[in-house]
């Protein structure tokens, strides 16, 4: 399994054509974030401690992963009870993902060769997952629910992909967390060298 993530990872990232598209996004994206280092800090997620995408994922797929439980209820057993809810953690579904994009590309406009293609496949993919949720909240709305339902159920498997590639550029690729990592591994090391160095206080002068 661990093999076969690497060769679909490898598969992505190698694919230099991307860059046809993703330099000229990254290139016009960069300034903006980094206008301010304040707004850029924030959606790093410094102020957190760890990067602010990661956590501001969880509401779009925690909601999404709700609707399709409603959905599956309502499919399955024909009841009417969780179609309001359903329709309602969708909205809250795009409302996070559009949160949750903003940090992804704070920290995709630093990333460079595999991780940049990668990122840029990820982000595409978030772009399409948000709009077939889109269509399919709108499709709820004007009663052509059987459309609404597929539309849903076809993002929520576009979903868990990009999710796999979201996980892949964390922990294969260290975006969003390889500088905090190294930045911890400095200051423990420094710490590690204050507390070897031998201790002064109160010994005074050492015969001569």
């Amino acid at each position: 399994m661990a093999n076969m993530a690497k060769k679909i990872d490898l598969g992505i990232s190698s694919q230099k054509w991307i860059d046809q598209a993703a330099e000229p996004v990254q290139q016009a994206l960069h300034p903006v974030v980094h206008r301010s280092m304040e707004v850029a800090d924030v959606l790093h997620g410094r102020w957190l401690g760890h990067p602010l995408h990661a956590v501001l994922t969880d509401l779009p797929i925690g909601a999404w992963m709700t609707a399709q439980v409603f959905d599956t209820i309502e499919l399955v057993s024909g009841t009417r009870r969780f179609r309001k809810g359903a329709d309602l953690v969708h909205t809250i579904g795009l409302v996070g993902a559009a949160a949750a994009a903003v940090a992804g590309m704070a920290d995709w406009s630093d990333t460079r060769g595999d991780a940049r293609r990668l990122g840029f496949v990820h982000g595409v993919a978030n772009v399409v997952v948000a709009g077939l949720y889109g269509g399919s909240l709108v499709a709820r709305k004007r009663g052509r629910r059987t459309l609404g339902l597929t539309l849903s159920t076809v993002g929520f498997g576009l979903l868990a992909f990009s999710a796999w590639l979201g996980g892949e550029l964390s922990y294969r690729h260290g975006v969003g967390v390889r500088g905090k990592a190294k930045r911890l591994d400095a200051e423990a090391r420094r710490n590690e060298m204050d507390s070897s160095l031998p201790q002064a206080h109160g010994l005074g002068h050492l015969p001569g």
